[in-house]
């Protein structure tokens, strides 16, 4: 099975997840991550891909780590095969 590339990852998706999670609006997680609203919105709709420190700083702001994106992630294209 050939691996998804980069662009093809449902980053997004995830994002918004943990978003919706942490009762968190675009503009709440934005504040706190220190990015603008569209960015958020644009990433969660797999419009825009953000370089890994802006995904850190969002992932920090809902007080998540980069291993519950994996899983995510992971479980996101498993369910895709």
């Amino acid at each position: 099975m050939p691996k998804q590339s980069p662009s093809h990852l449902p980053i997004g998706p995830c994002l918004r997840a943990l978003r919706q999670e942490a009762g968190l609006s675009q503009e709440a997680l934005a504040d706190l991550a220190g990015v603008h609203r569209t960015f958020v919105g644009l990433v969660e709709q797999n419009r825009r891909h953000p370089r890994v420190d802006s995904v850190d700083r969002v992932l920090r702001a809902l007080g998540a780590s980069w291993e519950e994106l994996g899983r995510r992630l992971d479980a996101a294209r498993s369910t895709k095969d």
